[in-house]
């Protein structure tokens, strides 16, 4: 990990979590909790089944969203009504960070540029970050998912 110190404020950090549980109310139709969020200077937290968005722009580095294999099964089925499709799981967890982090930019506007979304598999290496991250765990049906913000200014 370099020297790159991380740049969100309390306020940005909210857009992100505000991003997070307008996803499961309007596409779960549910709420999701929100645990006290913590910050991480290596081994970020990796469960079953991760999403990772690349940030560029005036801030870089990436977000993610990592869930249990049961968490992914509960959002499954909260969305399509099926919940035993684990050949949809990978796709699932992209869109939803996809759609997380794309819905922060009411706030951030054209300054936040995102990648598409790479899928991980609990036992593949994620990119190291170049900065501390912030660790949002979020409670969906019981069950656990994580929202990380690996993300510094681009100067």
């Amino acid at each position: 990990m370099s020297e790159a110190q991380a740049s969100l404020s309390d306020e940005e950090l909210d857009v992100f979590v505000e991003a997070a549980l307008e996803f499961f109310r309007i596409s779960c139709r549910e709420e999701v909790s929100v645990e006290e969020p913590s910050i991480a200077i290596v081994d970020l937290p990796i469960l079953d089944y991760t999403g990772l968005i690349e940030v560029a722009g005036v801030e870089r580095g990436f977000a993610y969203l990592t869930a249990s294999q049961s968490a992914m099964q509960r959002m499954m089925l909260a969305m399509t009504g099926e919940s035993s499709n684990e050949d949809l799981y990978s796709d699932l967890i992209g869109e939803v960070v996809s759609i997380i982090v794309s819905n922060t930019r009411r706030h951030f506007g054209a300054r936040l540029k995102v990648s598409v979304p790479k899928v991980y598999k609990k036992g593949q290496h994620l990119p190291e970050a170049e900065t501390m991250g912030f660790i949002l765990p979020l409670t969906f049906q019981r069950q656990e998912l994580i929202l990380v913000l690996a993300l510094y200014p681009a100067n």
